[in-house]
């Protein structure tokens, strides 16, 4: 399991997620349950949000894909001085995926990344990424990929040259042209209290990607499939800040240090 630090802040609160922490230890509860499967048909090799990492780890085997979890220690500190602690989950990837960059040049890779939620959701799949290059003269044409696509989950909400996405509401109707990916962040963080009213019109992402770039092994077409659930990673986000909150805010029996 890697482990890692990330930051946040909050209406009096500074936040960071580091390595090592003095902060008192806060044990994150599940409060939002994942729906399991999902009801969007989205699937990246019949995985999908809602999966425990171990579902997907077993879910990716097929394709002899190992995966490797990521954590870090989420620290919330206020400005009076009181914080607190959590580890939990953060994301996983492909054992050896460091960067995008590291796999530019090759014509052979096959990786998978993405998210999980916070332990306030059960610390699940949030989004999947899957990457595969090839050759440009042995990659499958896009649009055949479109047409494959558009058979499984019906015609896209918006597509060009190399890229087709299918957008859906938090009840499953399908969307137009709009911005979904830029409305949360898929990594948690911590959310204000006056930042929670957070209605989006989005519930799940689906995109496909497929391009040809020049690198110094020579051209490379890289297809991508992702998969986003927005509607999980909201319930997830606003469940987690409320117990941080809470946490802040306990009242704590005097010590009995020796002064």
């Amino acid at each position: 399991m890697r482990n890692r630090g990330f930051s946040v802040v909050a209406a009096g609160v500074i936040g960071l997620l580091a390595l090592a922490t003095s902060a008192s230890a806060f044990d994150m509860k599940q409060t939002v349950e994942a729906a399991v499967p999902p009801a969007y048909p989205f699937r990246i090799l019949d995985a999908y949000p809602g999966m425990t990492f171990a579902e997907m780890q077993t879910a990716m085997a097929v394709k002899e894909l190992e995966l490797a979890e990521a954590s870090g220690t989420l620290t919330l500190r206020s400005t009076s001085g009181a914080s607190i602690s959590a580890e939990i989950p953060v994301s996983y990837a492909t054992v050896g995926f460091e960067t995008p960059m590291h796999h530019q040049g090759s014509t052979d890779a096959h990786y998978v990344l993405g998210d999980l939620t916070t332990p306030a959701s059960g610390s699940v799949v949030a989004t999947i990424t899957r990457t595969m290059h090839f050759p440009p003269a042995e990659a499958t044409p896009f649009g055949a990929l479109l047409a494959q696509l558009t058979e499984l989950y019906g015609t896209p909400s918006s597509a060009d040259g190399s890229t087709a996405i299918w957008r859906l509401d938090p009840e499953g109707n399908k969307l137009g042209d709009v911005s979904c990916s830029s409305q949360v962040s898929h990594a948690f963080r911590y959310l204000q209290p006056d930042n929670r009213d957070m209605n989006s019109v989005c519930g799940a992402e689906y995109v496909m990607t497929h391009w040809t770039s020049q690198t110094g092994n020579g051209a490379v077409t890289k297809i991508t499939f992702t998969l986003i659930d927005h509607a999980l990673l909201r319930r997830d986000a606003i469940a987690a800040s409320e117990q941080l909150d809470a946490g802040m805010t306990a009242t704590h029996e005097a010590s009995d240090m020796d002064l």
